[in-house]
């Protein structure tokens, strides 16, 4: 069985990435410095100053554990969305009405998001999306090698229809 897998984490897009680190970084300094700028330290201070970077250090750990994994297979897709989407998600080849692949914007959005139209964006990084269209949903995933998943679906999705109608 002929398989693609696309992953996309957060650390491929180094500008956002970098956004981020700043985003979360910076207001958490800004907390600091006035209780490192005191002369004597009293007890909830050292508790401040101590819970500062455990919350830095677990907004970090979330961010780089952001992942999205694509498994393209002859019959059907398999995806999950890391950390907040553990378990993995199956759309059926016969349920694909239409897929093609499409450029995303920055200003499409970033991360996951339910659209209100009732669709699904999956995207860590702006560039290319491969979009799939099913009767109840639209799916957006991103992917960081389109012409390897045009040949793929060209090679195995497209075939196949063809030779079964």
């Amino acid at each position: 069985m002929r398989t693609l897998t696309e992953i996309q984490t957060l650390r491929d897009n180094r500008p956002m990435f970098i956004i981020l680190l700043l985003a979360l970084g910076l207001p958490l300094v800004g907390l600091l410095i006035p209780i490192i700028q005191k002369d004597d330290m009293g007890s909830d201070e050292w508790i401040a100053f101590a819970i500062v970077p455990f919350i830095l250090a677990i907004s970090l750990f979330v961010v780089l554990r952001m992942k999205t994994e694509l498994n393209l297979y002859q019959d059907e897709i398999i995806f999950r969305f890391n950390p907040f989407i553990a378990r993995k998600k199956t759309l059926k080849l016969s349920e694909i009405k239409n897929h093609y692949i499409a450029d995303h914007k920055w200003r499409h959005g970033l991360g996951y998001k339910m659209t209100m139209d009732g669709g699904r964006v999956y995207v860590l990084s702006p560039g290319k999306v491969l979009v799939i269209e099913t009767d109840k949903r639209k799916y957006r995933f991103g992917i960081n090698r389109p012409e390897k998943v045009k040949r793929f679906i060209a090679e195995n999705w497209e075939e196949k229809n063809k030779v079964y109608g």
